[in-house]
């Protein structure tokens, strides 16, 4: 009796044993398969985002639509980018949706005010999102495209 015991006890390590490590092999793979950003497909920004991403879109005189201030799209692509933090940095790359000093300059954005912000009469949460919009626009056509150019490559 006290074998069998043990011996179950062994298969049943085995078991727990098997199952992770093939989540181990297989969970890299899932996000792929699934699309890149599955993981943001219905995200949850926090409170500030959306009134952000309504003021931006409301700046005036730079062709982006109004209505992409409710894009759940822009917010899958910051939810992918940085997770929602203004201040996520990769190399070059800074904040809710990973822009370099180029692309936010070319979207007539101040670095100073996407980046530090202090002296800057907005958020930088505003001044990113500013960016991103335009970004996505001149280079995608609208935050849709940008997150279906996420999905199939896993960039924008």
């Amino acid at each position: 009796m006290k074998q069998l015991r043990i011996a179950h006890l062994i298969i049943s390590s085995l078991l727990v044993f098997a199952m992770a490590a093939a989540l181990l092999i297989v969970a890299p793979f899932a996000d792929r398969a699934l699309g890149y950003g599955a993981h943001c497909q219905d995200p949850s920004p926090p409170s500030w985002f959306n009134v952000r991403l309504k003021a931006a879109a409301e700046t005036s005189g730079d062709g982006v639509p109004t209505s992409w201030g409710s894009s759940v799209d822009m917010a899958r692509i910051a939810c992918f980018e940085s997770t929602f933090r203004t201040s996520a940095q990769n190399g070059q790359y800074f904040g809710l949706t990973q822009m370099n000093r180029t692309s936010v300059e070319n979207a007539s954005v101040s670095w100073h005010c996407y980046t530090v912000y202090e002296g800057c009469t907005k958020p930088r949460g505003y001044h990113q999102l500013l960016a991103a919009l335009r970004y996505a626009d001149s280079r995608y056509g609208s935050p849709a495209k940008g997150w279906k150019h996420i999905r199939e490559n896993n960039w924008w």
